[in-house]
């Protein structure tokens, strides 16, 4: 196990098995090595990520009408705000040394016009409690807020030696845990864990829609967030599930670009998630027109496509045509 120097909100070692990130890092660096990035849209998938993002912590919207949105400039929706507000955040810190006042100033873009918890905001960080869960069970009870600054103050002291892709899933597992701010967490956490990773050397990494894979496995998640807050002996607190995750997660979305010749069309992919999330549903042109509101040429064409690019398949009865997953794929 190796000790990441962070320490948890009782004093643990925050420490990892790199044997095991090890392995799959090298997998990583080789998928992403033989990707043909050129061929990426960086506005499509950098939207798909920033809606996959926003949609994690609760907003409701499509990818239309956050286009729409953006388009008309017309920012009403609360839920295309929070999108938005990604894609803003993304832009601002891109180009950014990683430091607090960054890290402030993208917060400050990330809750812009949505911030929640507004007893709770503080001049700097959040100046009361707050904790993660739902309605029926509290998962994690972050840091006591007179502790935040001394535990950011590690975090960006970790970020700035930070050498691996694993280490910039530590710092994302280590803010999510001290929670320093009153909302907008996890956005900011997916922010900046891209953005160590494109300081890392990995340029491309923003047409990389890794919330979109972390939405379709949204429970995982959470679940390892869970297992790797709990004390594993020896006051240590061993995140190596949570490294593990996100390392597959991120492997999962490399392989996705891969396998479709380096394109992944937004519209494409909220199709795929609305299948899956519904248990495999099929769908009919008229039924996609209707859910994903465009015309039945349009959603003939989509359909199509992703059965020529083996995602769906396609069977006929009588004259009406169902598209369906493509599970073996």
């Amino acid at each position: 196990m190796i000790d990441t120097g962070l320490k948890g909100i009782h004093g643990e070692k925050i420490v990892y098995d790199s044997k095991i990130s090890g392995i799959i890092e090298d997998r990583i660096l080789r998928l992403y090595a033989d990707i043909q990035w050129d061929d990426i849209k960086y506005t499509d998938n950098m939207l798909l990520d920033c809606y996959s993002s926003a949609t994690i912590e609760g907003a409701r919207t499509s990818l239309n009408s956050v286009n729409s949105a953006i388009k008309s400039r017309n920012m009403k929706n609360k839920s295309d705000i929070m999108v938005i507000n990604c894609i803003t955040a993304i832009n601002f810190i891109k180009s950014l040394q990683l430091n607090e006042d960054s890290i402030l100033k993208s917060w400050e873009i990330i809750v812009d016009d949505v911030c929640d918890n507004e007893g709770s905001r503080g001049t700097k960080y959040r100046s009361g409690m707050v904790y993660v869960g739902n309605s029926v069970k509290v998962i994690h009870t972050p840091q006591k807020p007179e502790l935040i600054q001394e535990n950011m103050n590690k975090l960006i002291n970790y970020i700035s030696s930070s050498s691996t892709i694993s280490d910039t899933f530590i710092s994302h597992f280590y803010f999510v845990y001290i929670h320093p701010f009153c909302d907008g967490n996890g956005r900011l956490a997916r922010v900046l864990n891209s953005k160590q990773l494109y300081d890392l050397g990995y340029t491309n990494i923003f047409k990389v829609p890794i919330s979109n894979t972390i939405l379709n496995n949204i429970k995982g998640y959470y679940r390892q967030l869970e297992k790797s807050e709990m004390p594993a002996g020896n006051n240590r607190l061993n995140i190596t599930p949570f490294v593990v995750y996100m390392l597959q997660v991120l492997e999962e979305t490399l392989k996705l670009l891969s396998v479709s010749d380096g394109k992944i069309n937004s519209m494409e992919a909220e199709i795929y998630n609305f299948m899956k999330k519904h248990h495999g549903a099929e769908l009919t042109v008229k039924k996609c027109s209707l859910k994903f509101s465009m015309s039945e040429s349009q959603a003939r064409n989509i359909l199509n496509l992703m059965v020529n690019k083996g995602t769906l398949l396609k069977n006929k009865d009588g004259n009406t045509n169902y598209y369906s997953i493509n599970f073996l794929k």
